[in-house]
């Protein structure tokens, strides 16, 4: 592992491709609404995850995911 995680924080990630899994983003969409209402009860919940797409950049992969819902896997911005 390249960098180090030491923030306390607890993530929940789906691996998935671009376009891999038509319901990707509702399986996004659900954990990202699960979050908000756990905070609503946990103000100090420290959940993060969603769906992870892996993105070649030169000789590596990076892998993105969005904080927010999302409409599919193939567009990556925001």
């Amino acid at each position: 592992m390249a960098n180090s995680i030491k923030d306390n924080n607890i993530r929940l990630f789906n691996t998935k491709t671009k376009c891999s899994d038509m319901e990707a983003p509702l399986k996004h969409n659900a954990l990202i609404a699960y979050f908000e209402e756990d905070r609503k009860l946990n103000p100090a919940a420290k959940f993060i995850g969603g769906v992870i797409i892996p993105e070649p950049t030169g000789n590596t992969v990076s892998s993105r995911y969005c904080r927010n819902r999302i409409a599919d896997t193939n567009d990556l911005t925001g």
